[in-house]
């Protein structure tokens, strides 16, 4: 395992992760532009949304967030540098928005993955999720999604409700 630190996005880290973001799979597949990835960074910047994986002193991956999600939260992406992938850094983010939600009491993780995306499915199982559901034609016609959720209990026994 990498050993990492985890730290909140900073501004000059925007354009190193937009780059490592559109050149990692599965977003080439989604064309997804350098202007649109920064775009996506900056939006969430000082919103404790977006968490940085740092190892030395360089950012080579992120996770971002969004809270509330169906008494829980949602990772929107989950993104590592290609040559450093199935070394621990995903699990070690994934183990942090863990943390932050479940320590908070919220018992809902949830995600979705493309259903052909064989690696992240496994790596997701692997991590406590389970496979809830799958939504068709989601991103583009014929691209399929998995919804995961990783849950800690049911929404009465935290008494969400009340």
């Amino acid at each position: 395992m990498v050993d990492i630190k985890i730290r909140e996005l900073q501004k000059e880290d925007i354009d190193t992760l937009a780059e490592i973001n559109i050149t990692t799979f599965p977003w080439t597949s989604f064309k997804l532009t350098h202007k649109a990835a920064a775009k996506f960074l900056q939006d969430r910047l000082d919103k404790q949304m977006v968490y940085v994986a740092v190892k030395d002193d360089q950012v080579i991956g992120f996770i971002a967030m969004k809270r509330d999600f169906l008494f829980g939260n949602y990772i929107r992406r989950i993104v590592i540098r290609e040559d450093l992938r199935s070394k621990g850094i995903g699990s070690q983010l994934v183990k942090y928005v863990e943390e932050l939600t479940f320590g908070n009491n919220i018992p809902n993780l949830y995600l979705i993955c493309t259903t052909t995306n064989t690696k992240a499915i496994a790596f997701y199982i692997k991590n406590g999720f389970k496979i809830i559901g799958e939504i068709t034609n989601f991103v583009d016609e014929g691209l399929d999604e998995y919804i995961l959720r990783k849950t800690i209990g049911t929404i009465n026994e935290f008494k969400l409700y009340d």
